[in-house]
């Protein structure tokens, strides 16, 4: 069953890069290229985690199958939906838009802020941290890391606008390396760094990882065709796999600093591949009643407990940690289920079918609004959220980002573009670093 699985998410993914016209960057294309890629995984631990003596659940291959088609159909909806608008899917851009985003950029003004907010940030991690000895720190600094600190709204909102000003940054830079060809301002490049020491100091590899992909994508999508499709798609690949095997070091370094033990083999191997192989361990032995929402709105049903509305959810915000021991000897834990473990617990099947039809909705709405708009609001926009998607076989990221971070995060990077990037008439940086 596990060869056969494979080979179905492949034929998918096939399927989803001629659906885009080899275009990599479609929902439906990220959504089955992550199956495939965390699935390999799973197959190369084959040994590891004895799957040839426990076997692959057949239903658990049904929910991929069932979860990957109500997707496309999504997507077909939304393009049905969108279907009046002419040029839709036209690579064609708008001279506004390339206008706005060749001018003036706040590049001084956007360094002091990140470097502010930074300076902001560390002094609320590090409060009442000892400085008395190495040792000392050293213990300080490893309980702080272990600790969950409580931020208030106003620091908070530190924090968001530093991401804000980090994912703006990047944004600039890909226009102004890739899209104008024009000479890098390296002020750009202060808040960027800010942001990553950021996500160092945090030790939460997810804000990593969203930059990462948003990075990338912002990349792949402004990448320069001049040769047949075969040839470019094949350049830019080969250009993607040293990006993600850099990063992929750059995320098992900073799981180091978290104290985990696992090496670089292992330590991808649980966190991209454990995540669908515990939910075929935790489906195999799935027999309850559904919870009917439950589980997949737990995040939700809170954000209007916090205003008010209803009660807040008893469900954990982390799952029970499901132990798997090989007779091999190898053993992992984990606590990520993919994200369908939720909607299959709350809806059974339909779950599966209804929630990422919906998703495939939304994203590719997203992504035709990007097409659309290339190099404007949206190809911001999307690039920066579409992570949900990519993140389907790890852990949900969809349901669970509905709150108000996802709010705070949304307005401040809105705010920024249309500070900077406004039409004439609204506010407008004028600020400018001409260097």
């Amino acid at each position: 069953m596990l060869f056969t699985t494979w080979i179905i998410i492949f034929i998918l993914l096939l399927l989803s890069y001629f659906y885009y016209k080899r275009d990599m960057t479609g929902p439906l294309f990220l959504l089955s290229a992550a199956m495939l890629l965390c699935f390999s995984i799973v197959c190369l631990n084959y040994e590891n985690w004895d799957i040839s003596t426990h076997g692959f659940y057949y239903l658990t291959t049904l929910t991929f199958v069932v979860a990957l088609v109500s997707f496309f159909i999504g997507t077909l909806c939304s393009r049905a939906l969108l279907s009046l608008r002419k040029n839709l899917l036209s690579d064609t851009h708008s001279e506004s838009v390339m206008e706005r985003t060749y001018g003036n950029y706040p590049y001084l003004l956007f360094s002091v802020l990140s470097l502010f907010f930074l300076i902001a940030y560390c002094m609320v991690k590090f409060q009442g941290i000892d400085l008395s000895s190495f040792s000392a720190f050293r213990a300080s600094l490893r309980k702080i890391y272990a600790a969950d600190k409580e931020y208030n709204f106003f620091t908070t909102q530190l924090f968001e606008i530093l991401v804000a000003i980090g994912y703006i940054s990047m944004h600039r830079f890909i226009l102004d390396k890739f899209v104008h060809k024009k000479k890098t301002n390296l002020l750009v490049f202060v808040p960027i760094i800010s942001f990553l020491i950021y996500a160092l100091l945090s030790t939460d590899r997810n804000i990593l990882i969203r930059f990462f992909l948003f990075g990338l994508l912002l990349f792949m999508t402004s990448y320069e065709w001049k040769k047949s499709v075969f040839v470019r798609n094949k350049k830019l690949l080969i250009k993607v796999c040293a990006i993600v095997a850099v990063f992929a070091l750059v995320f098992w370094a900073f799981g180091r600093m978290k104290n985990y033990k696992s090496n670089f083999e292992r330590s991808i191997g649980i966190y991209a591949g454990s995540g669908l192989y515990a939910y075929n361990l935790w489906l195999e032995e799935f027999d309850e009643d559904y919870t009917y929402g439950k589980y997949s709105f737990s995040v939700v049903q809170n954000t209007l407990a916090a205003v008010g509305i209803g009660k807040a959810s008893d469900v954990p915000h982390n799952s029970e940690y499901i132990t798997y021991n090989s007779p091999n000897g190898y053993s992992f834990s984990t606590n990520i289920y993919s994200t369908f473990r939720p909607y299959y617990q709350d809806f059974g099947m339909a779950g599966i079918a209804i929630i990422p039809g919906l998703m495939g909705m939304l994203f590719e709405f997203l992504y035709l609004m990007n097409k659309k708009d290339k190099f404007g609001f949206w190809w911001l926009f999307y690039t920066s959220h579409v992570y949900p998607v990519v993140y389907c076989p790890i852990l949900d990221q969809f349901l669970k980002r509905f709150h108000f971070g996802l709010v705070y995060e949304i307005w401040w990077l809105v705010f920024f573009y249309f500070l900077v990037y406004a039409k004439e008439g609204l506010w407008r940086v004028k600020i400018s670093a001409k260097q």
